[in-house]
């Protein structure tokens, strides 16, 4: 009787063995190449939808356009508001905006806009980049490296 049982065990070992091996070395690495498979087809459709985005395309031809027509201090300028968000404009020094009328070349141009915040004059503006560009002038600096 115990020879019997010790038979049963040692063959369900040995088929329990056979069965992992067999999931480790032929069916989890087919399993997992055609998730991969099924997942980069999808990342290459999504990326095919974007990069033919017409609207993006030509919003960022037209805001690299607006760029290319900053000055260099007016792309350092726009550059600093982009990474710092809101600027209020107490702040700008200490951001790098060492003159306002790189700012105004940014903002003729649509790529910074300005909201006043409370009551008063000019102490009470702050300056972002324009919501409507942001994601293009992300896009170019992005682009260009800088």
């Amino acid at each position: 009787m115990w020879i019997t049982i010790g038979i049963i065990i040692g063959v369900y070992l040995v088929l329990s063995a056979f069965n992992a091996s067999w999931n480790t070395v032929v069916v989890s690495p087919a399993r997992i190449d055609g998730e991969s498979q099924g997942l980069i087809a999808e990342l290459e459709q999504t990326l095919a939808r974007t990069k033919n985005d017409p609207i993006k395309t030509e919003r960022f031809d037209l805001v690299a356009g607006k760029i290319a027509n900053l000055s260099v201090q007016g792309r350092g300028t726009l550059k600093a508001v982009l990474m710092h968000g809101e600027v209020h404009i107490f702040r700008l020094a200490t951001v790098g905006i060492n003159s306002f009328d790189y700012l105004q070349e940014c903002l003729n141009n649509l790529l910074i806009m300005e909201k006043k915040v409370g009551e008063g004059g000019h102490q009470n503006r702050v300056f972002f980049i324009n919501p409507e560009f942001k994601s293009a002038v992300e896009s170019y600096f992005k682009k260009i490296n800088v």
